[in-house]
């Protein structure tokens, strides 16, 4: 996001380690800006950015631990991955 509160363009991503007893499917999806109140991007909170929905669906009957890794890639040029721990129950 943009000091205007604009779009800086699309959000990617891809996993980097794949769940063991499930799958993971990303789409890219309008999410809302949630900035911490005492930053320069508050103004933009509630805002609809492009983004992504990242989705988790464990294997028919699995119960227990699982996880996965997902690399994500911002406009700017930076990236990040973010590590998920699942428990299915």
């Amino acid at each position: 996001m943009l000091p205007d509160c604009t779009s800086g363009g699309d959000v990617a991503a891809r996993v980097t380690k794949a769940p063991k007893h499930g799958d993971v499917v990303i789409e890219p999806a309008a999410v809302v800006a949630s900035y911490e109140k005492d930053t320069s991007f508050a103004q933009c909170n509630a805002k609809s950015v492009p983004g992504i929905k990242i989705y988790y669906k464990a294997n028919e009957n699995y119960q227990g631990a699982d996880g996965f890794e997902v690399l994500i890639f911002y406009p700017n040029g930076t990236t990040r991955e973010n590590r998920y721990v699942i428990t299915v129950k």
